[in-house]
């Protein structure tokens, strides 16, 4: 029985046509197999107005005494199921560390004021954040925060301080409850990775 010998011509060709075959039928899984889905938070803020712009009194980021000011604050849920979610308030100065992405750790400052709600799936939960200094303390060229009121609600706060009252912040954190860890974290998972989520908004404050 003689064996079947391929010229080099068609044993090229051949390779070439499998080849060709094999990248094609990949092509084609990926086209007919749906990609999963990013799963995330957006965390935003917007001014008076429900617009990014005006945050601040006569657009001025000094902030006089008991003068209030309104925010207001959104989660959009695009996790791709129920979510049960808090917003961490933090008062900080230019000095204290703000949150870290790279480690997913949060600001090393005490938290002020919490919001808490379970978000449905592509749900968006926006509401008010009005706030003002309400006291401070004056011990040299340093101006302490020592009561904040947050939604009518008045906070004490402790050793939060600026120089002649400058370059203070709100920071907002979104942490997420992970059932695996039956606890809160600061951001959440998807594919494995941590993402996180936070802003901050800026502002100065003036002695009496």
């Amino acid at each position: 029985m003689r064996n079947l010998t391929l010229s080099k011509d068609l044993q090229r060709a051949l390779t070439v046509f499998i080849s060709a075959l094999l990248i094609f039928s990949i092509l084609a899984y990926m086209a007919v197999t749906p990609r999963p889905k990013e799963q995330f938070f957006q965390l935003y803020a917007l001014g008076e107005n429900r617009m990014a712009e005006h945050y601040y009194p006569n657009d001025n980021s000094t902030i006089p005494l008991g003068t209030p000011v309104e925010w207001f604050l959104g989660v959009t849920n695009s996790m791709g199921s129920i979510q049960y979610v808090t917003l961490k308030v933090k008062l900080g100065n230019s000095t204290l560390a703000p949150p870290d992405e790279t480690q997913a750790k949060p600001a090393p400052i005490p938290v002020v004021f919490e919001f808490r709600n379970v978000l449905l799936k592509d749900e968006t939960w926006e509401f008010p954040f009005t706030w003002s200094v309400k006291e401070i303390q004056v011990v040299g060229d340093m101006i302490y925060v020592t009561n904040l009121t947050i939604n009518d609600e008045t906070i004490t706060v402790s050793n939060i301080s600026a120089e002649h009252g400058h370059n203070l912040r709100l920071i907002f954190e979104l942490w997420s409850f992970n059932i695996d860890e039956d606890s809160f974290i600061f951001g959440w998972y998807t594919s494995q990775e941590r993402r996180c989520a936070w802003l901050q908004l800026w502002f100065n404050v003036t002695s009496p």
